[in-house]
């Protein structure tokens, strides 16, 4: 048997340490890499109260924000208004909130308060949602004036222009004699000739599409006009808040809740401005007046902003008068249904996209999503004539 010697513990030492001096760096590295290439998740949570038509209305935000390697920031934000008592009716359910929280659907669109042992009361939530990618390219400033300035580019000749989303767009960066910043709804010589003091709206094939005045861009980029007041003028002075909102809650707020309208589209117009004011910070509180320069500002500081995709995602309905009776199954709810006039709470998700003048052909817009509540009336033998039409009185 050979005998071992302390210098043979000695170099099995030595190899052991080489080995691990060899490998641990890499190891060290390749951790390393793994963390720094992990996106960075940051959320937070805020409430702000809002005076809207004369009335305090909460606001409570979740804002989460994703930070990839490669530079691409996810963002989402998400607004709900809970204290809507004074909008909507009190809604009585005999029920205990324990059986109502097994109801599909109604815990993220209703308050449920206990009133007594078999008693609940819903107030209706209204939620509104967003979304947006933003590339390394959008944080960075000056990204259409990088491109082109007034000093480059240019032709001799008429303007030119294409036909984009059924109306025609003058092309960028215009002749000797106009500077066309990015290409836009062709102001020169078709529609609101020379007119850039002067806001409007167009409605293209699939496109809305909103001329914002001069003066109240520069305002905007000024701060002197606040988010929530140029909000208000995109939002509430046209068609716009007809399609945001959709034709079956639009005709039902106006016709049958009176004087609610102003109120539902001032919580809409409140929510868009806190939307865009976070997302401004995220650009860089420096950027933001250069972002708006840069995007949505044209040479005669006119601008043009672009809403599209207006889709109703989802319904959710709950009957709230009669029941006249109590609905026991299927052939209670069929004969209701069938022979009375049906007063209904409808929640219904409306979701279309957002982009400044300068981006509206982006890969990555801003994705709007809205819960608005409205009560609507459905007549005798609305929803058809079979039992398996209907539901428990839930749907």
């Amino acid at each position: 048997m050979m005998k071992k010697y302390p210098n043979d513990k000695i170099m099995i030492a030595a190899i052991f340490l080489i080995i691990l001096m060899i490998l641990t760096p890499n190891a060290n590295a390749y951790r390393y890499l793994s963390a720094i290439n992990q996106p960075r998740v940051f959320s937070e949570c805020s409430t702000k109260t809002m005076e809207i038509s004369g009335k305090k209305i909460e606001f409570k935000q979740l804002s989460t924000v994703t930070y990839h390697a490669n530079g691409v920031i996810d963002a989402s934000i998400s607004i709900t208004v809970e204290n809507t008592s004074e909008i909507f009716p009190r809604i009585l359910i005999n029920e205990k909130p324990s059986e109502l929280k097994n109801i599909p659907g109604l815990i993220p669109r209703f308050q449920i308060i206990q009133i007594d042992e078999n008693t609940s009361e819903l107030i209706p939530r209204i939620q509104i949602n967003y979304s947006k990618t933003i590339s390394p390219e959008e944080t960075q400033t000056s990204k259409v004036s990088n491109i082109q300035s007034k000093t480059m580019g240019g032709y001799p000749g008429p303007l030119q222009e294409v036909p984009w989303d059924g109306l025609f767009s003058v092309v960028a960066p215009g002749n000797y004699t106009y500077f066309i910043k990015y290409d836009h709804d062709n102001n020169y010589e078709r529609y609101y000739k020379f007119q850039w003091n002067q806001q409007w709206e167009m409605e293209g094939l699939e496109k809305t599409h909103v001329h914002l005045a001069a003066s109240d861009v520069n305002a905007w980029i000024a701060g002197t006009l606040t988010d929530e007041a140029m909000m208000g003028k995109i939002v509430g002075g046209g068609a716009l808040a007809t399609r945001i909102l959709g034709a079956a809650a639009g005709t039902a707020i106006v016709f049958l809740m009176h004087s609610i309208p102003g109120l539902i589209i001032g919580i809409i117009v409140a929510a868009m401005a806190q939307i865009f004011a976070w997302l401004m910070e995220l650009f860089g509180a420096p950027n933001r007046a250069q972002h708006l320069t840069d995007n949505l500002q044209l040479a005669n500081d006119d601008g043009f902003i672009y809403y599209w995709g207006f889709t109703t995602a989802r319904a959710w309905g709950l009957i709230t008068n009669p029941p006249i009776f109590d609905i026991y199954g299927p052939n209670d709810m069929h004969v209701l249904l069938q022979h009375h006039r049906v007063e209904v709470l409808m929640i219904e998700t409306r979701e279309f996209y957002e982009a400044l003048g300068a981006e509206r052909d982006t890969s990555s817009p801003g994705r709007y999503s809205f819960d608005i509540p409205y009560i609507t009336y459905l007549n005798p033998g609305f929803w058809g004539t079979t039992d398996a039409d209907y539901g428990f009185g839930w749907w």
